[in-house]
């Protein structure tokens, strides 16, 4: 039971994370992802 619950954290934590530690260029594609899900 970790498919809706793994989503919820990761749009949550995995975002801003991503944001903060690769704003290189994941940012762009973290972006789309997240609103994409």
């Amino acid at each position: 039971n970790v498919g809706p619950h793994f989503e919820t954290w990761n749009a949550g934590i995995l975002g801003p994370v991503t944001l903060s530690g690769l704003n290189d260029g994941k940012r762009d594609i973290s972006h789309q992802q997240w609103t994409y899900q």
